[in-house]
């Protein structure tokens, strides 16, 4: 039975989110990719990827939303089959809008991941090792200019992957073909009034709070433009209340921090952070350290975060500036004999850094680079075993191989060396597009210093 002229299309569909349920969805940069059998529907994901989700995943709630299209289909009654075509398009909207909006961990542990990758390679491509920068460009790669709400939108699509664009086509293709399949317009009229009031509820339970933030925070800045201090203030604050991203970002802890200043509260922690902040802007990196760590003895674990984030920026700076080019900002606050050389010095920085935010493969990679160039072989190795126990993407990973081979032929130990080696050739043989050159200049190398 010919039950709609669509059906070509509905199989076309269902063909993309069959496909689209099987490859990944969410990538975590750091990990291999989250597929929607691993993928749970209601919380977060900040560890590393399982393949299958004992709680609901998005998988199954596909599984169950196929199963009432299939009872539709059986029973001949285009209604079902239609409401299973949406429910499978929100279950797709679901997911970037979760990790951007109402759950906006994901979207931190995400750009703070993405972060580290880039630094990681920039860091590399200046010291010949030659892997392209992966992904999309992103408004910034700093946490920090992610932060309106169309930046968080673009950044959360960035984060998702193939198997979720096929999805998303599959899903549209099937609910059209559904829509097509309705028996007379009064019943399509009426579906998509009921649908239509069905995906207002479900974007007001993800966007509802974000919006009532970003409107505070308008409000906020509009007060303290007119010289209401109190209000601006009381405005800041909803602004934190409602939108978890404002507490994960530092745009409304700088602005507290400069009412405090206006009203000589300067034992606060938000002035102190938003000192930070300015001495970091006028290229001071020692005080605004010093500042930071003044924000950070606050019990507001949120801002606590923010400033850890922004003291390890900093100390990240100083570092990377350090191993360049040497001291270009006056005065270290550090003993001679806390580090044997230059190189040492910016593994120091670079350690603070590492210390102080979640995500830290990047500074536990250079600090190691920077023990590598001063002689100490041991704890450069330890810091890249660090890294390997927090990363299993095989891009990072063959930088991560040839890094231990480099340690290990610089202390003698040709043999191991040229295995390191081999394992990161071996990482990056499933990724010609990124294939690297060092990596056969390593074992070039080593064939020719037996």
């Amino acid at each position: 039975m010919n039950l709609y002229p669509g059906k070509i299309a509905a199989g076309f569909g269902l063909g993309l989110i069959g496909l689209g349920t099987i490859f990944y969805w969410y990538d975590p940069i750091l990990f291999p990719g989250y597929s929607t059998f691993g993928l749970p529907l209601f919380h977060s994901v900040l560890e590393a990827p399982s393949k299958i989700y004992l709680g609901l995943s998005y998988g199954v709630a596909i599984v169950l939303c196929l199963v009432l299209a299939w009872v539709g289909w059986e029973m001949r009654r285009p209604v079902p089959i239609a409401w299973a075509a949406f429910f499978l398009l929100l279950l797709g909207l679901n997911c970037p809008l979760q990790i951007g909006f109402s759950q906006p961990s994901w979207l931190d542990r995400f750009l703070q991941a993405r972060a580290d990758n880039l630094a990681l390679t920039g860091f590399n491509n200046n010291t010949n090792f030659l892997i392209e920068i992966l992904g999309q460009p992103l408004p910034s790669m700093k946490l920090t200019d992610v932060q309106y709400l169309y930046d968080r939108w673009y950044a959360s699509v960035v984060a998702m992957q193939i198997g979720w664009w096929f999805y998303m086509s599959g899903a549209l293709l099937f609910l059209a073909a559904a829509m097509v399949a309705l028996p007379d317009s009064a019943t399509r009229r009426t579906y998509l009034n009921r649908a239509g009031v069905v995906m207002l509820l479900f974007l007001g339970f993800h966007c509802l709070r974000p919006v009532l933030g970003e409107l505070c925070w308008n409000l906020g800045q509009e007060q303290e433009r007119e010289g209401n201090r109190n209000q601006a203030e009381h405005y800041y604050r909803s602004a934190l209340a409602l939108d978890e991203w404002n507490r994960r970002v530092p745009r409304v802890y700088e602005r507290l921090g400069a009412l405090a200043e206006a009203d000589h509260r300067i034992h606060t922690p938000e002035y102190h952070f938003s000192m930070g902040r300015r001495q970091a802007h006028q290229n001071h990196p020692n005080e605004a350290l010093e500042e930071f760590s003044q924000a950070m003895t606050t019990r507001d674990s949120d801002l606590h975060r923010v400033a850890a984030n922004e003291y390890s920026q900093v100390a990240f700076t100083l570092a990377m500036r350090l191993y360049k080019g040497g001291n270009t900002f006056g005065e270290i606050p550090v003993q001679v004999d806390m580090v044997p050389s230059q190189a040492g010095l910016a593994a120091f920085y670079w350690q603070k850094a590492a210390q102080t935010t979640e995500s830290n493969v990047a500074e536990n990679f250079m600090a190691a680079r920077a023990f590598q160039d001063s002689g100490q072989y041991d704890r450069a190795s330890a810091l890249l075993a660090l890294d390997m126990k927090k990363t299993a993407d095989p891009m990072i990973r063959a930088q991560l191989f040839n890094s231990q081979g480099d340690v290990d032929y610089l202390r003698g130990d040709l043999s191991e060396a040229r295995l390191n080696y081999l394992r990161a050739y071996s990482s990056l043989n499933h990724n010609k597009d990124y294939w690297s050159v060092r990596t056969v200049k390593g074992l070039t190398d080593n064939a020719v210093h037996p």
